[in-house]
């Protein structure tokens, strides 16, 4: 795309040369037809020929090289005229020259050429055409002749010379050119099927590590197997981003068109999340509009893809405060406009590193002591993948001040009705409880204050905000509170009252993982990253069900169900037969697609797990 952008520019640039300089000779020729007394009706063919040459550049009308042509044949006309002038005559070697100059950078000898054999031809129309009275036929003047033709011949020989080597350079540059890229296809195709082997077996670090922590009593063994299974994931994901730049370096990246629920991306991605940042410095919020509709259409896995990494990179560069995600939708004749915009309060970016931070490899903090990890192949990614789904993104900074990325993604809709909605509206009155000075940095209260007005302007529900515990018995007192949030700080301060106000209202807790509620709470639990979809649920409550019981892991269990899972990589098999175990799931396998067929020749199965590509 470089190549073809700079071939461009260098034909763009000759043609208003050889433009430029068949205007100056034109305006020079009519202004000595004006005061020589030249032929006047030339004048009006000069300015015709002009109009024309300047419109069919205007207008990019045919093939530049035919463009290129026809100026050239005009000017030669244009010089011919000029030519045949005895008061010129001497002056024809120097203005010959001047344009072989210009028609050498056109790098077309034929243009060259013309030239030549025009100044040829205008001399000799000269020695045998004009009247002979008019020039004084002496030693002088045959030796001034002959320099003057030597000159215009050197010229032409020059001319081609810097041609000829101009395109022996230029033949040698895409030459190297194309074995780079044939190198750099090998490697991007090498990097390709590296990544794609090792995610079976990181697939299988991972997932046995799974398995184990279900049924490992140990507390010590648990975390060692939770570091196991972290790392697996992170390099997991860095295996996906080397796979994704390659795809999007050698245009091979692919667009799907499922149907997805905006719902499933988001828990998804907290459930990714949640483990790396559960006990950071920095609040993650995720500020859903209920408007968006239920079920899109589009590739929700690439755009969890593009959340994660704006995520991430909001993370990385931000020493405490926030992450806020804002996710909405602009109606559009095609479906939707799917808004995320990813705020923080972080340290900022130069402005003359914004444009670099979606180039290959680059980081903004990228000497040997730089203080964040990673392969710098976030934003490059998101780029790569915004711009592959006809979206747009933008990303503003100040240094110091935080950073706001926004992408914008064109997205069909499958089911208009509301990703978020209320039984009955008209029965909730919400407070939220939260001190100002638990924020070290006010933008984070900002950030919470717009996720529950945006909540309210929604839902249609009545919300109130509580700075202290007295403004909340004032409200309870002289209103119908149904519903109480607040921050875990809050809770811990006065663990005690709240619970007692869990007799008349629901009071929902947001803490982070690792956080339990004492033996008999009755509060309810949700956990950060907090969102909207975990606050609507809240509402929904009843207050009725015992807190150990809302915070304990619930799970669905298929018993009777029998299902085949089929794939050639042994490890896969292993886990997961250890995952359905847990779902009461009666388990087969087979390791080959030809084997598969002859298990369903002889056995019914509720459910068969495969790879869409399983051999055979």
């Amino acid at each position: 795309m470089e190549e073809v952008r700079n071939e461009y520019e260098n034909v763009w640039s000759s043609h208003l040369i050889i433009l430029f300089s068949h205007t100056f000779f034109s305006l020079i020729l009519m202004a000595e037809i004006l005061f020589m007394g030249w032929e006047q009706w030339v004048l009006p063919l000069i300015i015709l020929q002009l109009a024309l040459c300047w419109s069919l550049h205007l207008m990019q009308t045919f093939t530049p090289l035919r463009r290129l042509r026809f100026y050239v044949t005009l000017e030669v006309v244009i010089f011919f005229f000029y030519g045949v002038h005895a008061t010129s005559f001497f002056d024809l070697s120097v203005v010959m020259v001047v344009l072989l100059m210009i028609y050498t950078m056109t790098g077309e000898m034929e243009i060259v050429y013309s030239g030549t054999v025009t100044y040829y031809l205008t001399l000799v129309y000269c020695l045998f055409f004009v009247p002979e009275d008019r020039f004084i036929l002496d030693i002088l003047y045959v030796t001034r002749l002959l320099l003057h033709i030597a000159v215009v011949a050197i010229a032409t020989i020059v001319g081609r010379m810097m041609i000829t080597r101009q395109r022996t350079t230029t033949q040698g540059f895409l030459d190297q050119i194309n074995v780079l890229q044939e190198r750099n296809e090998r490697t991007e195709d090498f990097l390709t099927n590296v990544s794609h082997e090792l995610r079976t077996p990181i697939n299988a670090v991972t997932g046995i590590s799974a398995v184990l922590l279900k049924s490992e009593p140990d507390v010590r063994r648990r975390n060692d197997l939770r570091a196991i299974q972290e790392a697996g994931r992170r390099l997991f994901d860095q295996i996906g981003d080397i796979l994704d730049h390659t795809e999007i370096s050698t245009g091979r990246l692919k667009i799907s068109e499922d149907n997805y629920m905006i719902s499933s991306v988001v828990n998804d991605l907290r459930a990714e999340i949640r483990t790396t940042y559960a006990k950071g410095s920095v609040a993650i919020l995720f500020d859903i509009s209920p408007e968006l509709p239920s079920v899109l259409c589009g590739d929700g896995r690439k755009i969890r893809k593009i959340l994660r990494h704006l995520i991430e990179n909001a993370v990385k560069f931000t020493k405490e405060g926030a992450a806020y995600i804002q996710l909405s939708g602009i109606p559009k004749p095609y479906g939707i406009n799917l808004v995320i915009k990813v705020s923080d309060t972080g340290i900022g970016i130069e402005e003359e590193e914004i444009v670099r931070l979606t180039e290959r490899f680059y980081q903004s903090d990228s000497g040997r002591a730089r203080n964040t990890g990673g392969l710098g192949l976030g934003l490059s990614v998101v780029q790569g993948l915004v711009n592959a789904m006809a979206g747009f993104l933008q990303i503003k900074s100040k240094k110091g001040q935080g950073t706001t990325v926004l992408v914008s993604l064109p997205q069909k809709v499958v089911d208009g009705s509301p990703c978020m909605a209320l039984s009955t509206r008209e029965e909730r009155s919400v407070v939220f409880y939260d001190r100002p000075d638990t924020y070290p940095i006010t933008r984070v209260w900002d950030f919470f204050n717009a996720l529950v007005a945006h909540l309210a302007g929604s839902l249609h529900i009545a919300v109130q905000r509580a700075t202290e515990q007295k403004e909340i018995d004032a409200l309870t007192g002289r209103s119908t509170v149904t519903h109480l949030f607040l921050g875990w700080e809050e809770y811990e301060q006065d663990a005690a009252y709240f619970e007692q106000l869990t007799e008349r209202l629901t009071v929902v807790v947001a803490a982070e993982e690792g956080l339990s509620l004492p033996p008999g709470s009755r509060v309810r639990l949700i956990r950060m990253p907090l969102n909207s979809f975990d606050i609507v649920a809240a509402l929904e409550d009843d207050g009725q069900i015992e807190g150990a019981e809302r915070t304990a892991d619930r799970q669905m269990v298929c018993p009777g169900v029998k299902v085949l899972v089929v794939d050639d990589e042994i490890m896969n098999l292993v886990v997961a037969k250890g995952i359905f175990k847990d779902y009461q799931l009666t388990v087969e396998t087979a390791g080959s697609g030809a084997e598969a067929i002859g298990l369903c020749e002889d056995h019914t199965y509720d459910l068969i797990f495969m790879d869409h590509m399983m051999p055979e």
